[in-house]
């Protein structure tokens, strides 16, 4: 996982009679463009080092229209911990106590405050998140590591 400053183009729809979406299995920098329902998609994959522990995959997306289509991002195995961050806002929650707010600080709501914390990440396994993107949405995965 190293911080590569080329974008390797990927073309990476998967598509079945009921879902269709991109499998990330891999941090690193790279672009996916392709076409869905006769919409234009492209998202800029951006893999990132914060600190010694602390790494993000940030997902910048330009779509000509609002569509639906899942993202399925692999959590690395050495994962401590993890969350999802969508246009600013906790989407995800991290899956472990001890979030370390200093090094990459959240901005919980306070419903999220208030309840214990559910998160459906788990190290070395697939995320599914499966949303109706628009023009200029960005999410970003934060991992902890080991």
């Amino acid at each position: 996982m190293d911080n590569n400053e080329s974008f390797t183009p990927q073309d990476t729809l998967i598509q079945g009679d009921k879902d269709a979406g991109i499998c990330i299995g891999i941090w690193e920098n790279m672009e996916h463009s392709f076409q869905l329902e006769g919409s234009e998609v492209n998202i800029r994959q951006e893999y990132s080092k914060i600190s010694d522990n602390a790494r993000s995959l940030s997902f910048s997306f330009n779509v000509s229209a609002p569509i639906r289509f899942s993202l399925e991002i692999l959590l690395p195995q050495e994962a401590a911990n993890a969350c999802a961050v969508l246009n600013k806002q906790v989407l995800i929650m991290p899956f472990a106590e001890n979030w370390p707010q200093e090094t990459v600080p959240l901005n919980l709501t306070d419903c999220q405050k208030k309840g214990s914390a559910v998160s459906t990440f788990s190290p070395g396994e697939f995320q599914k998140i499966n949303f109706r993107w628009q023009q200029g949405d960005q999410l970003i995965i934060y991992l902890i590591l080991h």
